[in-house]
Parts: C-alpha cells; sequence; structure tokens
C-alpha cells in the first residue's frame, strides 16, 4: 500500500491523486528553478568565423572534417585542429560560454561545428 492510495474523487484504492500532485510540485520546483528550453544548431564553414552573435553558449564542438588543418582560436589563444579531430568545450553544470570566445579559421578545409543556446 502507498501513502498515496485514496478512496477519494472515485478511485477506490487509486494512486493518481498522489501521483499528480507530485509531478505538478516537481513542475513548480523546474519552474522557480529557471527551466529553459535549450536548442542545439550545427553549422558547416569553410571560411573563418566566430559564435558572437550566440550568447548564452552551453556547449560548442568543432569537428574538421577535410584534409588541412584548421585554427580554432579559444579568448585568444590559437590551436590547430588537425584533419579528422573534434575538439569539445562544455562548461557543466548550469554554466556557460559567451559566444564571442570563439572564432575559427577553416580556409582550405572544413569544419563541422555544433552547438546549444
Amino acid at each position: 500500500m502507498s501513502i498515496g492510495n485514496t478512496n477519494t474523487q472515485g478511485n477506490k484504492k487509486n494512486n493518481f491523486p498522489y501521483q499528480l500532485a507530485s509531478l505538478q510540485l516537481l513542475g513548480d520546483i523546474l519552474t522557480s528553478l529557471g527551466g529553459k528550453s535549450l536548442s542545439p544548431y550545427i553549422v558547416e564553414s569553410t571560411s573563418t568565423g566566430d559564435l558572437s552573435a550566440v550568447n548564452p553558449l552551453y556547449n560548442v564542438s568543432f569537428y574538421n572534417t577535410g584534409a588541412a588543418t584548421a585554427d580554432l582560436t579559444v579568448n585568444g589563444n590559437t590551436v590547430t585542429i588537425p584533419a579528422g579531430s573534434a575538439v569539445n568545450y562544455d562548461p557543466g553544470v548550469n554554466n556557460y560560454y559567451r559566444g564571442s570566445s570563439f572564432s575559427w579559421d577553416a580556409t582550405g578545409t572544413t569544419l563541422i561545428i555544433s552547438y546549444t543556446a
């Protein structure tokens, strides 16, 4: 027998009222914590670019699908992404990046950039 078993609402020994109240309470808690809907995006680039228009940025991945190297600049530090390699950034739960932190040069190759905003 569960704590929610009641004889009310014509539902003899039914747990539905308790379960419904619990789900509604969880929904209220999520709303009060600022629950938000995130959207995934994917971009293909063969030139230079940045994510300055994307704020906040909850995660981002760069995958070099071409045959040449690509340059990725993060907060002013540039690294080279070899062909066939991927780089992922995830700030952790309830954190985010500024899109202006990321720029790239994919001249001569192809970068697939996926991110959540």
